[in-house]
């Protein structure tokens, strides 16, 4: 499986073990164009991968300005669920890790 993984530092908001993130489009369609999945790093761990297509097609979309910029940004939005502890490990010392996962 390929994957991007995007470093994020603080989720809009948490449910159990889910968060919520909410990426600019353009990167989930360049996501979508090299055929790979995103997966989410953040300082708790890794999320389990997302379909870009899924989330172009299932995810909440929105618009932002943001501080410096003229023009909003589009994002669109989704829950993001964190692998269990034991995978994490897994993952931080497998580099080949994302290589066989399914």
């Amino acid at each position: 499986m390929e994957v991007i993984i995007k470093p994020f530092n603080k989720p809009n908001h948490w449910t159990d073990n889910k968060a919520w993130i909410n990426l600019n489009v353009e990167f989930v369609k360049k996501a979508k164009k090299e055929k790979k999945y995103i997966v989410i790093k953040l300082p708790e761990g890794y999320c389990k991968p997302v379909d870009p297509n899924e989330l172009l097609k299932n995810g909440v979309r929105t618009e932002a300005v943001f501080k410096g910029f003229e023009t909003p940004m589009k994002l669109v939005g989704g829950y993001y669920e964190l692998f269990p502890p034991e995978v994490q490990e897994r993952i931080e010392n497998d580099p080949y890790f994302w290589t066989y996962f399914n």
